[in-house]
Formats: C-alpha cells, structure tokens, sequence
C-alpha cells in the first residue's frame, strides 16, 4: 500500500503545516515498522494508527483529505467512499485509480514512491478551499453518474441484452419497452 511513502509525506506536510494531523487506518504485519518509521521521524504526536475500523463514515467524516499511496491497486472501493462522503482524494496513478479518478477535477494524482509529489498535492488541497471544493462536487457527481448501484445494474442488463441479442438475435426491452418476441 505504499505506507511508507503516505509517512515520509507526511513528515513533509506537517513540517510546512505544523499542527496537521493524520490517521493511518487499518492493520497488517507491517504496523510496528510503519510506527517506528513515524517515531523516528517525530510524528508519534501526530499521527494516529488506529488499527482496522468499522466506522470508515465516521472516520471521513473528520477527514480534510483522503490519501491513497499505493504502489499498485486495483479499484479502491475507499476512494468511492471518500468521493460519495465529500472529501477531496490525493492518490498515486497506479492501477485502476486513473481510470475511477481524474486528475484536476475529481482527485489529485501523484507518482508512485514520491513522497515530495503525495505531499505538494495534499498541501495544495489544505491550501485552497476551493480547490477541495471542487474536486469533492465533481467526485461526488462522478459516483452517482458511474458509479452507483442504479448505473451498475444497467450496464449490467445492457450486457445481458447484448450477449443475448448476439445470440439469439433478442433486441429489447430497452427504455423499458417490453420484448418484441420471445425466448425460446
């Protein structure tokens, strides 16, 4: 997930922002490493491992940006999260991000173990408001247009027509008109 580099940005974003927070959500066998790395670098008071959770809502609730440093992923469910919860996202191009989030209008994207790029995009959505602002509508908008369970389950019955239209030669009910013929 790349934790390293989201801790060494972030002892870059707090430095130039004294007073920033942050909280490293989840668990795994590298939580130890990650809090020594945080120690050594005198973050112990600033960020927060708070092990795996339940409330993520909550969580983002709280949240100014959602970070997402991996070094390979495929289709973050968190960043949908994040986008249907209002809150800006910074992520690393890797994966299926660039493909669910757009650099400039609904998130900003970093290079992958650049520590110095994850934290100039998150300084610059602490920095401008608007910014955030904007990023969050247009993340939102995205959701609910390409991503909602509603836009799921019609792209996945347009599939179903089409594989049975190739088959048997069925075309409908599209606009929910009912069939011309039916099935044997």
């Amino acid at each position: 997930k790349g934790l390293r580099f989201f801790i060494d940005a972030f002892k870059q974003v707090r430095d130039a922002r004294p007073g920033t927070k942050a909280l490293l959500v989840g668990d795994g066998p590298m939580r130890k490493e990650l809090a020594d790395r945080a120690a050594e670098l005198g973050l112990a008071d600033d960020l927060l491992f708070t092990g795996m959770r339940t409330d993520v809502y909550d969580l983002l609730g709280i949240m100014s940006v959602y970070v997402v440093s991996s070094l390979y992923e495929g289709f973050p469910m968190g960043c949908l999260e994040a986008m249907s919860s209002g809150v800006p996202i910074v992520a690393t191009r890797v994966g299926g991000i660039p493909e669910m989030l757009e650099h400039g209008r609904t998130a900003l994207l970093a290079e992958p173990k650049d520590p110095s790029a994850l934290s100039d995009e998150i300084i610059r959505i602490i920095d401008d408001p608007r910014l955030a602002s904007s990023l969050t509508a247009a993340g939102f908008q995205d959701v609910v247009q390409r991503f909602s369970e509603k836009k799921m389950l019609e792209d996945v019955q347009r599939i179903y027509y089409e594989a049975v239209a190739a088959k048997k030669g069925f075309r409908g009910p599209f606009a929910g008109r009912p069939p011309r013929e039916k099935l044997r």
